[in-house]
């Protein structure tokens, strides 16, 4: 098994341990797995194929199910929407670790609630 498989599986088993996880709790590596490489250079229509859209398909369907919801469906712009939206809470993340920008912690798999999220920064 290479690194990607283990990091996606160690993903998956850490969703499911901690679908109410905060920001300030993830652990870098998984940061660093889930954000896209190359922001500027993104392809919607290719999420599907790589680690980052499977980690975020599979915590937005634990989302789901954590409230109560055996099935759903979702318009593929809105679903987009949330991936990017998911995205930019990692780019904050990584920001919160990597500089002087402090954060406060938010939760990273409310993704019905991101459209309402205020990022609150100060300096570290």
């Amino acid at each position: 098994m290479d690194k990607n498989e283990i990091l996606l599986r160690e993903s998956f088993r850490y969703i499911d341990n901690n679908p109410n996880a905060l920001s300030n709790e993830i652990p870098n590596e998984f940061i660093d797995f889930w954000m896209v490489e190359d922001i500027h250079n993104f392809n919607l229509e290719e999420t599907g194929d790589t680690n980052q859209g499977a980690v975020f398909m599979y915590s937005l369907i634990k989302q789901k199910s954590e409230k109560g919801l055996t099935e759903f469906s979702i318009e593929p712009e809105k679903l987009m929407k949330m991936y990017q939206d998911w995205q930019l809470v990692l780019i904050t993340i990584s920001l919160n670790n990597l500089t002087d920008l402090s954060f406060e912690p938010f939760k990273v798999f409310d993704f019905d609630n991101f459209n309402k999220l205020e990022f609150i920064v100060s300096r570290k």
